[in-house]
């Protein structure tokens, strides 16, 4: 007598895998969520160091003391010699001020 074998899987074998990997999401789906926040604190810091860096040149090509070169700065990064703004510092919500002794300061600053 032959016995007729079905192939395929059953229905607990199929709960088994998903059991699994709802348990697998359980674990990823936080730490994707960290990893993203992390990836953005370090391209908004990034993006602070470039405009710094582009205030230190437009400093160093005028010999001039203004207090705010935010628009100086945003014109001179428009120019294609320089490197080209990070899209995420496009919007006007940031500025760039020179204090008394000289020191840069980008507003919002780096986060730590």
């Amino acid at each position: 007598m032959q016995l007729n074998k079905k192939k395929g899987f059953t229905l607990i074998e199929i709960v088994v895998v998903l059991a699994i990997i709802g348990i697998l999401l359980s674990i990823a789906v936080p730490r994707l969520s960290k990893t993203r926040g992390k990836a953005e604190i370090i391209a908004h810091n990034a993006n602070v160091e470039m405009i710094k860096n582009a205030a230190v040149l437009y400093l160093s090509d005028n010999n001039e003391y203004k207090e705010d070169i935010t628009e100086e700065v945003k014109m001179m990064l428009e120019d294609s010699k320089y490197p080209s703004i990070p899209a995420s510092a496009e919007s006007d919500t940031w500025s760039v001020k020179v204090d008394k002794e000289g020191g840069i300061i980008v507003s919002p600053e780096a986060i730590k």
